[in-house]
């Protein structure tokens, strides 16, 4: 994947992540939280198999229960708490204060990997820019939620 390509990606990523959310606190009022958390997961995991299986690559699929270590198969556990936790948190904070409190949460978290190198990624450290960029991004996440 060349760079212009990671960055559309990601632009389109972003947007999910902001609309997603809502479209699912929407859905929990309709039905409850747990089964708006439940169709979201299925509509993803089907649209996953059917990826995977258009691409040839579900013929491998015991090969993720063979990669070292166990922790990698977490990012499901993680995901489905993701949708579920967003249908209950949306209706009660907003989009834009929730998006916020993830965001800075997100990359205080990935500092905190980068620094000490957890999960199996080379460290990179924390340095004070960061720091200030952190401080700076909690100030605005605190104008956001008033």
């Amino acid at each position: 994947m060349n760079k212009y390509y990671a960055i559309m990606l990601s632009v389109i990523t972003g947007i999910f992540l902001a609309t997603q959310p809502t479209i699912n606190g929407h859905l929990g009022k309709v039905a409850t939280p747990k089964l708006a958390a439940l169709q979201s997961i299925i509509v993803s995991g089907t649209i996953m198999l059917l990826i995977n299986i258009i691409g040839g690559d579900v013929l491998h699929f015991t090969d993720v229960f063979k990669a070292p270590p166990l922790y990698w198969l977490g990012g499901g556990l993680m995901g489905a708490g993701i949708v579920f936790f967003t249908i209950l948190i949306i209706p009660e904070l907003g989009t834009s204060a929730a998006l916020s409190i993830f965001v800075i949460t997100q990359l205080i978290t990935g500092a905190i990997i980068d620094h000490f190198g957890l999960l199996g990624i080379t460290p990179q450290p924390i340095t004070m820019m960061k720091v200030i960029g952190f401080v700076l991004m909690f100030v605005g996440v605190n104008l956001i939620i008033k």
